[in-house]
């Protein structure tokens, strides 16, 4: 019992912490939107414009790779620390039940 509320404390941690870099990610993308806008409207020829609204597009896209790639490790990581607790407590309960069985 104590295993299962330790893996969903893990799990509660890992969905906030998810959440937090989300919010993080959308704000920051949000304010490079915001900050083409800005450049699109001082630009004075179409073609810097086309050069703008392609590198925001390049960048988003290196911007979305980068942030599945970090939701990828935090799984990957919960994953890891949720099976290496299980063995550990798998383990010493082994060893628990053997000593009650010898005494």
């Amino acid at each position: 019992m104590l295993s299962m509320a330790r893996f969903q404390a893990d799990i509660l941690q890992t969905a906030f912490r998810g959440q937090i870099e989300a919010l993080t990610f959308i704000q920051s993308r949000s304010d490079q939107h915001l900050q083409l806008w800005e450049e699109l409207l001082a630009s004075d020829y179409a073609r810097d414009g086309f050069d703008l609204y392609c590198a925001f597009w390049r960048n988003a896209f290196q911007d979305y790779s980068e942030e599945a790639e970090r939701f990828t490790r935090m799984g990957a990581e919960l994953a890891t620390q949720a099976a290496k607790r299980v063995s550990e407590e798998q383990e010493e309960l082994t060893e628990k039940v053997a000593r009650q069985m010898v005494m």
